[in-house]
């Protein structure tokens, strides 16, 4: 793999934006700044490949109904649904707003997640692998709806 350092990625930016847009990886370096890590460039195509398989293997589970018992002599009112892969939950009194809640929810902790992303990113956080499906939920622009469908949430509403 070719590494450029910052000065000869911006004398060649033209080739080399034409290379990872055709897949090619490269690597920029700042040698001026020891902290700073180096970057990889690539085709944008690429990386929201790896966005679309994390979003296809999210995991949507119902974990309570209405009617469901709570205590022997309380039940459940709400619908509460879970994914597993970002640790948040939807709840609503109904399918639809249970599914609107989570999307909301994930919309929320992808704005906080990017906001903050040197924490999120550390692995001690434990939430590093959010990244990719935090990453399709953030090109969604808050749109609820396109959260709804990238996430398969309206698939729930079918079953």
């Amino acid at each position: 793999m070719e590494v450029y350092t910052v000065a000869e990625a911006k004398n060649n930016f033209p080739k080399l934006r034409r290379l990872a847009a055709r897949g090619i990886e490269f690597i920029v370096v700042d040698q001026k700044r020891a902290e700073t890590a180096p970057v990889s460039m690539i085709a944008t195509e690429l990386l929201d490949k790896i966005t679309k398989t994390a979003l296809a293997d999210l995991t949507l589970e119902w974990l309570d109904k209405p009617g469901d018992a709570i205590t022997e002599d309380k039940v459940n009112q709400t619908w509460n649904l879970w994914n597993a892969q970002l640790q948040i939950h939807g709840i609503g009194e109904t399918k639809n707003e249970a599914i609107q809640s989570l999307a909301e929810d994930a919309i929320n902790y992808a704005k906080e997640y990017f906001d903050n992303l040197e924490f999120f990113l550390n692995p001690r956080s434990k939430r590093d692998d959010h990244y990719w499906i935090l990453r399709g939920v953030r090109h969604c622009n808050e749109n609820l709806n396109q959260v709804i469908t990238i996430m398969g949430l309206n698939k729930l509403l079918e079953a």
